[in-house]
């Protein structure tokens, strides 16, 4: 409970932000003297993994403190952060995984596995070397209360993290069609700092690079950006002080993006805001076109002091993309740019488990403390899929559920109901006591329910027995001596001074 407790507090001074630090010591947190922002360990957030340090000769003092440590995953195939935000399902955020290897485990041997978020692979990461720090930002808006962060090992190597970050945006931030962006860019041009940018500076923690145009002039102002009207994407006021202009033998601007898978979706996001007081001779007008096709407006002028940001409205693909700025005829000065961002769109095909299915077998690993490697969603992807499930793809649903010797102990819990599209239900040789739920007969696909070797009392429920009898459900009870099928079996008989029911000494092999 305390350290339930703390996460809120510690929440709640940075509304919208959980900040992770993977691998730190169990009930740990910090604040960063960089950023101010506070970070705790991630022992709540996953039950699997290792923790580690990395090699002492990496943890110098201009590393982010965050990357001191790491947390992998020697074992299981797929382990997964389970996150609970405080603003759940329908709400925007930007999540940040990031690595660096600092050869924790001394083998000097970088990585690569895969990242899934939820069901749906995220990106590869692929590590280069001991201090290579590989960022992954996905925009993604949440279709559950939880958010699962999954590292799945391809057989390259041990995988492993260091810091998960989850920000909240803005519902009106980087509006596309698509509900799921992934960072391919997002540069500082023009920046004099050769320092990414950041919290506090940005309101929402998003890392800009430093970019200078080759050959390009710089311009920068001490003055205030926007200070009486805010552009809802924020970008930070550092950032718009700067910008890249042309030199005079030089009109145009152009930015190539090269994507690794040409036939992706694309879009781009551009920040612009004038910074130098232009005289009334002067003018700064220009188009602004993504492989070819221009962006509204046709026509722009930077405002004053103001950010603007223009976007294209369609995806771009290829493999190059081409950001073309371009003067209008009758501007007199070149065209500048002082920010741009790109993000390529994951449609996440795969469909999630269905909720009732995902709630209920949640609720029973809680209920009866069940020590397996169920992490992420239960069913999907089909090679991780939870021990002891089968299930159908079209849609995720689980239809087998086998939980023998494993120890479950106290009543049958309603929550095994919940499981709308079961076929087979095994609970046998466990602890289970008190009756048998009325609610199995109704079950529409259940025909096979195993509850044999339990401590289980009472009645068989009669729809129950009479589904038994009909053939549409095995159904096994043996090994239950204070069960009984029906009310007209509590003839008992007197043994030795105590009251034993007749039934017990079949029920223990009666499979009906």
């Amino acid at each position: 409970m305390y350290i339930n407790l703390l996460f809120l507090c510690l929440c709640t001074s940075f509304p919208g932000f959980v900040s992770i630090d993977c691998g730190l010591p169990d009930g740990s947190r910090y604040r960063d003297e960089k950023t101010d922002i506070n970070y705790i360990s991630d022992s709540e957030f996953v039950e699997s993994g290792t923790s580690s340090s990395i090699d002492p000769r990496f943890q110098t003092s201009s590393l982010d403190i965050q990357f001191n440590n790491v947390r992998s995953f020697p074992e299981a195939k797929r382990n997964c952060y389970d996150v609970k935000p405080l603003q759940g399902k329908g709400s925007k955020y930007l999540i940040r995984a990031r690595f660096m290897y600092g050869n924790y485990d001394s083998l000097d041997k970088a990585p690569e596995f895969d990242l899934y978020l939820g069901v749906n692979l995220w990106d590869s990461v692929s590590i280069d070397n001991a201090t290579t720090i590989v960022t992954k930002e996905i925009i993604y808006t949440l279709g559950s209360d939880h958010v699962h962060v999954c590292l799945v090992d391809k057989g390259r190597g041990t995988a492993f993290i260091s810091v998960l970050e989850l920000r909240l945006l803005k519902s009106n931030m980087y509006e596309t069609p698509y509900d799921k962006l992934m960072l391919v860019a997002r540069r500082d041009v023009g920046s004099i700092s050769n320092d990414s940018v950041r919290y506090k500076d940005d309101a929402y923690d998003r890392l800009w690079t430093p970019r200078q145009l080759e050959n390009f002039t710089t311009l920068n102002t001490p003055l205030a950006i926007d200070q009486n009207i805010k552009n809802s994407f924020q970008p930070p006021l550092i950032v718009m002080r700067t910008a890249n202009a042309p030199r005079k033998a030089i009109q145009y601007i152009n930015m190539l993006l090269e994507p690794k898978d040409p036939k992706g979706k694309f879009y781009i996001f551009m920040h612009f805001a004038e910074i130098v007081e232009l005289q009334r001779n002067e003018t700064r007008e220009f188009t602004i076109l993504v492989n070819g096709e221009p962006i509204e407006p046709i026509v722009f002028s930077p405002r004053f002091l103001f950010t603007d940001t223009l976007s294209t409205k369609n995806p771009a693909s290829g493999s190059r993309i081409k950001v073309s700025i371009r003067p209008t005829n009758r501007s007199t000065l070149q065209p500048i740019i002082n920010a741009i961002e790109a993000y390529q769109v994951n449609e996440f095909l795969q469909s999630p488990t269905h909720q009732l299915d995902v709630d209920a077998i949640r609720k029973i690993k809680t209920i009866y403390k069940l020590k397996k490697n169920w992490q992420g969603d239960p069913c999907v992807p089909v090679d991780y899929s939870w021990e002891g499930l089968d299930c159908d793809q079209n849609p995720p649903r689980i239809v087998s559920l086998n939980l023998s010797f494993s120890r479950l102990s106290g009543l049958i819990d309603p929550a095994f109901c919940n499981l709308t599209s079961i076929q087979k239900l095994d609970l046998s040789n466990n602890r289970l006591k008190g009756n048998v739920l009325d609610c199995f007969a109704y079950l529409p696909s259940l025909n096979e329910l195993n509850l044999e070797g339990n401590q289980l009392t009472g009645f068989v429920p009669p729809k129950l027995l009479e589904r038994s009898r009909t053939g549409s459900l095995k159904l096994s009870v043996g090994g239950n001596p204070g069960l009984f099928l029906s009310s007209s079996c509590q003839e008992t008989k007197k043994t030795k001074g105590f009251v034993v029911p007749l039934v017990a000494s079949i029920v223990g092999v009666l499979i009906l």
